[in-house]
């Protein structure tokens, strides 16, 4: 069950930062947004971006994030039902979604500019369009990239409606013609998240890319043959 989508504070981007680490480390169990803000005013009584040097801010990160994996194990440990605090993709994935679309790994044929924008719209997809149901696997699966066991049990369900749920939150963001190729890409290059088994309903790029090359080249073949039987024939004539 959801709590909810939790909106992320865009003018800190280091909390932004921190708070996006901590929601890949797993299921978000509890409002990590909420706990993050209270941890950092326990740690300090000025602004979190007026920590005193960058190794005051590095040993904070090492303890939020040491912490935060104790107590999602506390609750892990229970037996449920779980709930689930999701938060705003858009704003969380922004700044990895800029990095890879300008990286070195990013496809040659595509244009940066207009797959950040893709991708960014897919995100807003998956945060407005989907079912409570749906946007609990996504995010479980292809944003932080939980085992399919791990995110049944988080979503108080079996593994095949999991499943179900995952296939269907693809199924919808094609429907409403999300870049589903790009989508693909970020989730499987920047979040080690995971897609689909079926890979027919969701390409990726270098499927797409290879089957357009080996159609260029069977269409390249045939014109030889074309350009070979016809000089045969000038020649017999």
């Amino acid at each position: 069950m959801s709590a909810g989508t939790k909106a992320v504070d865009p003018e800190n981007w280091r909390m932004t930062v921190l708070l996006r680490r901590l929601y890949l480390q797993g299921p978000p169990l509890w409002d990590l947004a909420t706990w993050l803000k209270e941890r950092a005013e326990q740690y300090t009584t000025s602004p979190i971006s007026r920590f005193r040097s960058f190794d005051d801010w590095s040993k904070f990160q090492e303890r939020i994030l040491k912490d935060a994996g104790k107590h999602r194990n506390r609750l892990w440990s229970g037996e449920g039902p779980f709930e689930l605090y999701l938060m705003d993709l858009v704003q969380l994935m922004r700044g990895p979604v800029e990095d890879l679309v300008h990286g070195p790994g990013f496809p040659e044929r595509w244009d940066p500019v207009e797959k950040e924008r893709n991708i960014l719209g897919g995100l807003q997809l998956a945060v407005t369009v989907l079912t409570p149901r749906q946007k609990e696997s996504f995010q479980l699966e292809s944003i932080i990239g939980s085992p399919r066991e791990v995110s049944a049990r988080a979503m108080n369900v079996d593994a095949k409606t999991a499943q179900s749920h995952l296939s269907s939150s693809w199924k919808v963001l094609r429907e409403r013609n999300a870049d589903v190729q790009a989508l693909r890409w970020f989730v499987e290059s920047g979040t080690e998240g995971h897609c689909p088994a079926k890979t027919k309903d969701v390409p990726r790029i270098e499927e797409v890319i290879a089957a357009e090359e080996e159609a260029a080249q069977t269409a390249n073949d045939k014109k030889i043959v074309n350009d070979t039987t016809k000089e045969e024939i000038n020649e017999g004539i």
